[in-house]
């Protein structure tokens, strides 16, 4: 009878059944499924809470700044919870008009030239060269007016 070099069947083991075997109960067969969740709160050190969530998440460093109400894509990792997108719900119609806010100050700037607006309601125009064109009145009203 000819010699064979097999391994006897009794002493293979499978290599599904050998991850089986060396794998910890702990770690998970599959990686979870993000989550659709809500910001409940944020505290002054720019932490977040979401809803139904007892302990503050992780954020991706890219993110804007969060507010309660807002909807959030969170992906769990490990024990905890990581931002990782803000999700619109849908688009809002075109009203053909656009607000943009800001607590302090925004700033509109292309080289030397700028458009200021602060809290205090100052609105500071510089820039090289600065052009007021009207077809209608071009009035200029104020406490006192300065020319030169």
């Amino acid at each position: 009878m000819p010699r064979s070099n097999a391994v006897p069947s009794a002493r293979r083991i499978r290599p599904s059944a050998a991850r089986r075997q060396n794998a910890s109960p702990s770690e998970p067969s599959a990686p979870s499924c993000p989550r659709l969740c809500t910001v409940a709160r944020r505290d002054d050190g720019g932490r977040i809470w979401l809803v139904g969530i007892p302990e503050p998440v992780l954020l991706i460093a890219s993110l804007p700044p969060l507010v309660p109400g807002q909807n959030v894509l969170a992906q769990p990792v490990g024990t905890s919870l990581v931002v990782v997108g803000v999700v619109c719900d849908r688009q809002r119609p075109d009203t053909g008009r656009c607000e943009i806010t800001a607590e302090r100050e925004i700033v509109l700037r292309s080289g030397a030239a700028s458009l200021t607006l602060t809290q205090a309601g100052k609105v500071i125009l510089a820039g090289e060269y600065v052009l007021s064109r009207s077809r209608g009145v071009n009035k200029i009203k104020g406490g006192s007016v300065q020319i030169n």
